[in-house]
């Protein structure tokens, strides 16, 4: 049983994945072009996607994920729009939040801890443990939500259903919601030192929100992220990815910068880069072994298992063993220029990599 919560580069090569953001946890930094690996007249495309193995905000980025951000922690206050019967504006101010993050903290634990079935005293003592004023206010906001039926197919709570048929109950739980800001998610600038920029709703607005203690890399779904974002591939799990310029590579430990939010310019930190062979594909089915930067970098990524000769978009829209690469871009199987690896059909055409090329028809 859980609590009603978030309900469920460049000389880089972007992964194509699906990143979901959950709550106010993450900032980022810009996309530019990626330096083309080149090789004759082949240019792979710039964009490859990697994160929790498929990432996507809506992991990121893009390959057959096409999953959304959705914005889960701490929902925009859309309660009280302007008066405009009369030249003056009316807008009441939301309620005083009631809750803690702290509290809604130790009420999830306790509630996970709780069977699926028959664990309702279970549940009444974990909301026994709130305080008098979060209490009340949570009891409000679950009477809300059931009224208006706010619930997914998986019964976890429908945000949007909720922001907008019970957002007095929602803000006295959550807040308000953070408002959007012209902050670098990078870096932070423009925030105080107790929050982060990141993003805040679904439209991939930026804006300040508070700090967590979870680091990069870390389970982020009970609590908020220390920089960067929360974000899932899956809507089940729920990692820390930190926000990056591209141009530079601010990434930590060796990460690549090279996984992109879909539908904005923001990327994010990839994973620890796993070094493999295009060539042997040596990568755990079903990953691929892809190149992540023009210097001829490699990792594991999840694909979207398009063809040979198939367009393509992303460096792992294309099955394993298979580069996307050349003008338009298209699906083109590895070879070797030393004759270890040959063609079945076409010229192995080298990829400015070592002995790596592709078969060009």
């Amino acid at each position: 049983m859980s609590m009603l919560g978030c309900a469920a580069a460049t000389a880089i090569v972007v992964l194509g994945m699906g990143l979901t953001a959950c709550g106010d946890s993450g900032g980022s930094g810009t996309n530019p072009d990626a330096d083309a690996v080149t090789g004759d007249s082949f240019v792979p495309t710039d964009t490859l996607v990697t994160g929790a193995d498929t990432l996507s905000t809506t992991d990121t980025s893009s390959t057959t994920d096409t999953s959304s951000t959705t914005d889960t922690s701490t929902p925009t206050d859309t309660s009280t729009p302007t008066d405009t019967s009369n030249p003056t504006d009316t807008t009441t101010p939301p309620p005083a939040r009631q809750c803690t993050d702290a509290e809604l903290n130790t009420l999830n634990t306790c509630l996970e801890g709780c069977p699926d079935i028959g664990g309702e005293q279970c549940a009444q003592t974990c909301f026994n443990g709130l305080s008098t004023g979060c209490n009340a206010a949570y009891t409000a906001f679950v009477q809300c939500v059931q009224t208006n039926a706010c619930f997914n197919a998986d019964n976890t709570l429908n945000v949007e259903c909720a922001a907008e048929k019970c957002p007095d109950q929602l803000a006295g739980v959550f807040g308000s919601g953070v408002e959007p800001t012209d902050c670098d998610p990078v870096t932070s600038t423009g925030c105080t030192e107790t929050q982060t920029c990141t993003v805040i709703d679904n439209d991939n607005n930026l804006g300040c929100a508070p700090k967590g203690t979870v680091p990069t890399g870390g389970d982020c779904q009970n609590d908020l992220c220390e920089k960067g974002a929360c974000l899932t591939t899956d809507s089940t799990t729920f990692q820390c990815y930190e926000f990056c310029d591209a141009a530079n590579n601010t990434c930590p430990e060796g990460r690549p910068c090279n996984i992109g939010l879909q539908g904005t310019d923001l990327t994010v930190c990839g994973d620890i880069p796993v070094t493999c062979d295009v060539l042997a594909q040596d990568c755990a089915s079903p990953k691929g072994c892809y190149f992540i930067d023009a210097q001829g970098n490699t990792d594991c990524a999840a694909n979207a298992g398009k063809t040979a000769g198939q367009s393509c978009q992303y460096i792992n829209d294309c099955a394993p063993g298979l580069m996307c690469a050349g003008q338009p871009a298209t699906c083109l199987p590895f070879c070797a220029t030393d004759g270890t690896v040959t063609c079945t059909t076409g010229t192995c055409t080298s990829v400015g990599i070592g002995v790596i090329g592709v078969c060009a028809p």
